[in-house]
C-alpha cells in the first residue's frame, strides 16, 4: 500500500511510470474526458495539469452506462498525488527507500489485464530469470536478459515459499497483444531445485563488526565489513585478481555477487565467461530505467541471500557510475554540485549491505572505484567514512 506522503517532484515520478492502463484509469478518476483516445504522453500532461491545477475531484461511479475495469492500485495512486505536499523532509530513511521501490513496482501492469486468459498445453512456453517483487496484484519480476515483466500466478504450488528477493527460473507463455507473460511453472528458487528449495529463515541478530579475514594478495578482505578498493586498471586488464577474488569465495563458501552499470564491451565479454556468478550487469549506455530496476533487484536478492542464511560478498564495480545512473533515473540529468535525495536514500541501502550478523551469516560489501573518481565529494565523505580501506 502506498502510505507515504511525496513532494510535486515526487508526484511528477509516479505518473510519469504508470503504464497505460494505469493512467487512463487514474484520468477518468480525475475527470479527464475521453481518456482511451488519448496517447500515453498526452494523459501524462491532462493528469499533471489536474493534479497541479489543485481542481481535483473523484470521478468514480459518476458516469452513467458500462462501467470501466478497475484497477487495483488506483485508489492508492489516486490518493499519492491528490495529497499536499509534506514539507517533512526528516521521513525514515528505510521508509524512503521502500516509497521509492513501491512507486516504482506499482506501475506494473499485468494481473488485473490477463485474468481472461486461460493456459493450456498448445501455448508456446518460454524460459524466464529474475528476482521477485511484490506489489498489490502479487508477485512479478523483470526477465534478466530481456527486461520483459512476467507475472506469477498465485495458484502455483511452491509459490509460498517465495519472497521479494529471491531468485526464480520459470517457464511462462505470453499474453497475446499485452506484451506481458504469464508463469505457469517455477523451476529453481535462489538455483535450488523447487522441489529441493526449503529456506531457513535466520532471525536477525545484533549488528557486530567481524574480524574474521581473507586473504587477498597482499590485502584483506574483512568479512562483514564494507570495504573500498582502488582500481587503476579496467576489469578485464586485471582479470588474474578477479579469478583469484572468485577462488577465494569458492574456498570460503562465499556467495559472489557482482554488480556494475554502463559496464565496457570488453568486461562485458570477459564477466560472461564465469557462468556461476550472480552478475547484475548492464552494458555501456543502457537505459536508465533499466540500471534502476537492476540495482534494487540486485539489493532485494543480496538482503534475501543473506535473510536464508547464505554468506555473501557483494563486489560494486565502478560505484560513482552507479550514483550517476541512480542521478539521472531521479532527476533527468546528472548534476555537477549535488545528488538526488533519492540517489543517496538508495545509496544508504547499498551501503547496508556491509554488515554480519551474531548468528553467523554476513554480507561483505567491496566497492571499487578509479583514480578519476579521487576527488568525488561522495566518495571522500558518504563513503570512505564508512568502509575500511584495504
Amino acid at each position: 500500500m502506498i502510505k507515504e506522503v511525496y513532494n510535486e517532484e515526487d508526484k511528477d515520478l509516479i505518473v510519469q511510470h504508470l503504464g497505460i492502463f494505469e493512467l487512463r484509469g487514474l484520468a477518468r478518476k480525475l475527470g479527464v474526458p475521453s481518456p482511451t483516445t488519448k496517447k500515453r504522453d498526452e494523459l501524462v500532461s491532462l493528469i499533471l495539469e489536474k493534479i497541479k491545477s489543485g481542481q481535483i475531484s473523484c470521478q468514480s461511479g459518476k458516469k452513467k452506462g458500462r462501467p470501466f475495469k478497475s484497477l487495483s492500485a488506483i485508489d492508492d495512486i489516486y490518493t499519492t498525488i491528490t495529497n499536499p505536499q509534506n514539507n517533512n523532509e526528516y521521513i525514515n530513511k528505510n521508509q524512503n527507500y521502500q516509497a521509492i521501490q513501491t512507486n516504482f513496482d506499482s506501475s506494473v501492469v499485468f494481473n488485473q489485464e490477463i485474468s481472461n486468459y486461460s493456459y493450456n498445453d498448445t501455448v508456446e512456453l518460454k524460459i524466464f530469470e529474475g528476482i521477485i517483487r511484490e506489489n498489490q496484484s502479487g508477485f512479478f519480476f523483470y526477465d534478466i536478459n530481456t527486461f520483459k515483466c512476467i507475472f506469477i500466478n498465485k495458484d502455483i504450488d511452491y509459490s509460498i515459499n517465495i519472497e521479494t528477493g529471491d531468485k526464480v527460473v520459470v517457464k511462462a507463455y505470453e499474453v497475446f497483444g499485452k506484451n506481458q507473460f504469464n508463469a505457469v511453472e517455477i523451476i529453481s528458487i535462489n538455483n535450488i531445485s523447487v522441489l529441493d528449495y526449503c529456506p531457513q529463515i535466520q532471525e536477525k541478530g545484533d549488528v557486530i563488526i567481524s574480524d574474521k579475514t581473507l586473504p587477498f594478495g597482499n590485502k584483506k578482505i574483512y568479512i562483514g565489513r564494507r570495504n573500498i578498493t582502488h582500481g587503476d586498471k579496467d576489469l578485464y586488464e586485471s582479470e588474474s585478481e578477479l579469478k583469484n577474488f572468485i577462488n577465494i569465495c569458492k574456498e570460503n563458501n562465499q556467495k559472489l555477487i557482482l554488480i556494475g552499470l554502463n559496464t565496457s564491451f570488453e568486461n562485458i565479454i570477459m564477466l560472461n565467461n564465469y557462468k556461476n556468478i550472480d552478475k547484475f550487469i548492464s552494458e555501456y549506455g543502457q537505459n536508465d530505467k533499466r540500471n534502476f530496476t537492476l540495482i534494487f533487484d540486485a539489493i532485494n536478492y543480496c538482503e534475501r541471500l543473506s535473510q536464508i542464511g547464505e554468506n555473501v560478498v557483494v563486489g560494486i564495480i565502478d560505484i560513482i557510475e552507479i550514483l550517476n545512473c541512480l542521478d539521472r533515473y531521479f532527476t533527468g540529468e546528472k548534476s555537477e554540485n549535488f545528488y538526488d535525495r533519492q540517489t543517496f536514500v538508495v545509496l544508504e541501502k547499498i551501503l547496508s549491505l556491509g554488515k554480519a550478523y551474531q548468528n553467523g551469516n554476513s554480507t561483505t560489501l567491496l566497492l571499487n572505484y578509479n583514480d578519476i573518481d579521487k576527488d568525488e565529494r561522495v566518495l571522500k565523505t558518504d563513503i570512505i567514512k564508512v568502509c575500511k580501506v584495504i
